[in-house]
């Protein structure tokens, strides 16, 4: 697990959703004051598992603090609402 910390504020892109796997797949970036900085985010609907790219290791770590989590899964489902693109994927994710 990793410690993780959430911006100000989640302005996601487009999501990809995997219909079989409960999965989506977000693309967005986050603020933290004058800086942005590039995100991609896992969502696992079964299991209410939140995962964020650690792309200089190439892993996808868990996001551990309940806090974090919801304000990435809140943004998510706020994007479904405001209709951002939202690619839909019949397959697996494997990571």
């Amino acid at each position: 697990m990793v410690n993780f910390t959430t911006g100000q504020s989640i302005t996601l892109n487009h999501l990809v959703v995997f219909d079989n796997e409960t999965k989506i797949f977000a693309a967005g970036r986050e603020q933290y004051g004058s800086k942005q900085i590039i995100r991609l985010y896992l969502l696992n609907e079964r299991t209410g598992e939140v995962y964020t790219r650690n792309g200089r290791t190439e892993t996808w770590n868990i996001v551990s603090e309940e806090s974090h989590r919801q304000h990435i899964v809140e943004h998510v489902r706020d994007a479904r609402r405001r209709n951002i693109p939202v690619y839909r994927i019949n397959g697996q994710f494997d990571a």
